[in-house]
């Protein structure tokens, strides 16, 4: 669900819940299948676990409530409850972006419970390559003699100003675009004690920060496999050039930094023909050799049966442990975001790009701000006016 209006919202009906609303639609959807005795309770009983809990939540999201949360009538929720649950096959596709709300996790949670509920195996759709690879394999995990650290990239910028991080190499990333509060991630860039190194195609704004900068190689200069977010068909992506002037793909960089470290171990410097061929032999989905992917150029991976989910209980989870076991909620809510401004920026897919992928390059490509007439007249904003649009972080400028 969107509240912009796209060339694809035109093919049906458009329903256009408020911003922020989206799990207490999915939870109040969620209750009126349950109210109604619209679910499958056969399949719920094989095929999931934390059913009863569930229920019992979701009767906190009624029709009135929902309706006032959300924006749309109690006609347009129950019109389109009776249709979703009653017309079979159906898919829920979110696209990308909810998942980075303060709120998404909640968002696609509720969201992706729903096909369960009507006794579909499979019914939703976000990024769900299930693939069997071995990543631990392909990261060299087993040479590891200390435990490993995530972070969370949004947290870049506090961790730096609080000199847990002194050193940072970055490649496939761009964190002077991407990550929230930017004035606190370019303070703390700029700071001497903090040593940079990016590897890139281009010069970034975060290379323009960099103490070192060491060119990329592009696809076009490397080889590699893809596999996709939509499709269950594998790739190969061979060398069209060699890399020109002194750019380096990230595994031979990453092999002259272990040669320079004096590091011994032989899957350091595995050739990448070899670790692919090791990666596609120990994968379940696999039935071809590197080589027959080679002459052809694309292949298909072997699917797991519908009725199987890759959790450790083989279960669909409505209530999940592992999240009450780590302190948090295991079930979906809506959270209200309260903010100091008027108006909710708002950053929906283009349908010419990918995100901000080589924008960079395009020529004739500018972004720009659109806003509702309403909205507009009350700042005497008029159609090409250059704003700003700011909060307590920082601000932008752009055409109207």
């Amino acid at each position: 669900m969107t509240p912009v209006k796209t060339k694809t919202s035109k093919i049906g009906i458009h329903l256009r819940p408020k911003v922020d609303s989206d799990a207490a639609f999915a939870l109040g959807i969620a209750n009126y299948i349950i109210e109604n005795n619209l679910y499958d309770s056969e399949f719920i009983e094989k095929h999931t676990f934390g059913f009863e809990k569930f229920k019992e939540h979701v009767k906190g999201y009624g029709l009135d409530k929902v309706s006032k949360i959300t924006g749309l009538s109690k006609e347009e929720i129950t019109s389109f409850v009776e249709d979703y649950a009653g017309l079979k096959p159906n898919i829920i596709h979110i696209g990308y972006s909810m998942q980075r709300h303060l709120n998404g996790g909640k968002m696609v949670r509720a969201i992706c419970l729903l096909p369960a509920l009507t006794g579909l195996h499979r019914g939703y759709i976000y990024c769900n390559g299930v693939r069997d690879f071995d990543l631990d394999y392909l990261s060299g995990k087993n040479l590891r003699k200390t435990p490993e650290r995530k972070i969370n990239m949004v947290q870049l910028g506090r961790l730096l100003k609080n000199g847990e991080i002194k050193m940072i190499f970055v490649y496939g990333a761009n964190p002077f675009i991407t990550l929230p509060n930017q004035n606190l991630v370019r303070e703390v860039f700029q700071r001497e004690d903090i040593f940079t190194v990016v590897h890139d195609i281009f010069k970034t704004e975060t290379a323009d920060y960099a103490d070192v900068l060491l060119p990329a190689a592009t696809f076009f200069e490397t080889f590699d496999i893809h596999v996709s977010y939509w499709h269950e068909y594998i790739s190969i992506n061979e060398k069209a050039i060699e890399p020109m002037g002194e750019a380096k793909s990230n595994v031979e960089l990453f092999k002259d930094l272990a040669r320079y470290m004096g590091l011994k171990e032989k899957e350091l410097y595995e050739d990448e023909w070899e670790i692919m061929r090791n990666l596609l032999a120990k994968s379940k989905m696999v039935d071809f050799t590197l080589e027959e992917l080679k002459s052809k150029g694309f292949a298909k991976l072997k699917t797991f049966p519908k009725d199987e989910y890759q959790t450790p209980s083989g279960k669909i989870k409505f209530y999940p442990q592992k999240a009450e076991q780590r302190g948090l909620n295991p079930l979906p809510e809506h959270v209200e975001i309260k903010g100091n401004y008027p108006i909710r920026l708002l950053t929906p897919r283009h349908r010419d790009i990918l995100g901000s992928q080589f924008r960079n390059v395009m020529p004739g490509f500018k972004p720009v701000i659109e806003i509702n007439a309403e909205d507009a007249a009350e700042r005497n904003i008029n159609d090409g006016d250059t704003v700003i649009i700011y909060n307590d972080l920082g601000e932008v400028f752009s055409k109207s």
